[in-house]
């Protein structure tokens, strides 16, 4: 069992209560975030793990309350799309995903991601570096007993393994002489006093036909 009987009863209590409105459980945890998301994500329909450089690190599974947006003013929609959010205990978090480009990413990886996002997971282990919460949100007309119950049935996932890629296929995006290119462009327009800063990434993909989970290559 991956959470302890303790603290189980602790949230069925605090999310017993009227259906008409989002119920909350706030509960001390000793497991880690990571741990826990790579344990639940295979029961819900969703998984996202955050770790800042400030150290807080955020493991959340399922969707308690969702808004997307986008266009070049999809951070006003989300402003007001906060006014008919619940009002969350002081440890909830939501978590914020976007795009650099007003209209979305247009790669096919990226494929089903809003331009901008802000998601309030069913629950969530938080990890701020001086204590470990978990915070469990039951949404209006919802049975409280279901969040429960997939709670219940967490184990530890076990340890972590080498994912076998089979015969995939590796590439850059751009490619590699396209970024040199653009380096270059980018030299020439700094010196020529036009560009003062900018950030030129690129990334590696690998495409194979076998399944790969997510957490197994997250350590």
């Amino acid at each position: 069992m991956l959470l302890t009987p303790f603290a189980l009863a602790d949230v069925a209590a605090q999310v017993s209560g009227p259906k008409e409105r989002f119920r909350f459980a706030v509960v001390p945890v000793t497991v880690d975030p990571l741990d826990f998301v790579t344990a639940a994500a295979p029961l819900f329909a969703s998984a996202r793990y955050l770790a800042t450089p400030e150290g807080i690190r955020i493991g959340g599974v399922g969707t308690a309350w969702r808004a997307e947006a986008g266009g070049p003013r999809r951070f006003g929609q989300h402003e007001a799309a906060h006014a008919g959010r619940p009002v969350l205990p002081g440890e909830a978090r939501m978590l914020l995903g976007f795009s650099f480009a007003p209209d979305g990413a247009t790669a096919e990886e990226w494929s089903g991601f809003a331009s901008a996002e802000v998601t309030l997971p069913s629950v969530a282990v938080i990890d701020d570096g001086a204590r470990r919460v978990l915070v469990a949100v039951v949404p209006p007309g919802a049975e409280a007993g279901g969040v429960v119950s997939l709670l219940r049935s967490l184990e530890p996932a076990g340890p972590a393994r080498v994912p076998g890629y089979g015969d995939h296929s590796v590439y850059s995006v751009p490619s590699g002489a396209e970024w040199c290119a653009a380096v270059e462009e980018a030299v020439d327009a700094i010196r020529a006093g036009s560009l003062h800063k900018v950030v030129l990434a690129r990334s590696v993909v690998v495409k194979t036909e076998m399944t790969i989970e997510p957490f197994e290559v997250v350590h």
